[in-house]
């Protein structure tokens, strides 16, 4: 029984050895961010912002497998460089309306975006389906309703998104 769980931990650790990527990535961002507000008439207020949004990846790895019994290792595919860049306008629009000091509610709606990434186990993909993740982009609609009581001791909202 014992030399079976000897057994079992040397196969694993010979299947974890097996295959390793090391990688590293830099990556660089820029934004630029505007924002507008406007008192339509009082208790009624709009506001809208727009983002541009800059990302550049370059992702290097280098696949590995153990292969001899003595620990030699087999480079699989080299070291690969690959790079990334994306791009994307984003932005947002609020309409809110207070009744009272204490009570209000808003709708929103906001545009997001997430820039794109590699997949480490197929880095040297050059196919943008296999190689690289493609950015996400989100819409999202809210409406919320606030409150707030002796001097915001006391908030309290419910929202749908």
């Amino acid at each position: 029984m014992k030399t079976m769980k000897v057994e079992a931990c040397e196969e694993q650790t010979i299947l974890e050895a097996i295959r390793v990527n090391q990688f590293s990535q830099e990556i660089y961002s820029f934004g630029i961010y505007g924002k507008v507000d406007y008192e339509i008439f009082e208790g009624l207020n709009a506001s809208a912002g727009l983002r541009y949004n800059w990302e550049r990846k370059d992702f290097a790895v280098l696949s590995t497998r153990d292969e001899t019994p003595n620990g030699g290792i087999l480079i699989i595919n080299g070291d690969t460089e690959n790079q990334r860049t994306w791009d994307a306008v984003t932005g947002f629009a609020v309409l809110r309306y207070d009744f009272t000091e204490e009570f209000g509610t808003y709708v929103s709606y906001t545009r997001g975006f997430k820039a794109g990434h590699f997949n480490p186990s197929r880095s040297d993909a050059k196919d943008p389906a296999v190689g690289f993740a493609d950015p996400e982009r989100i819409d999202s609609y809210e409406w919320r309703f606030e409150y707030q009581a002796w001097a915001n001791r006391i908030q309290g909202n419910l929202g749908f998104f």
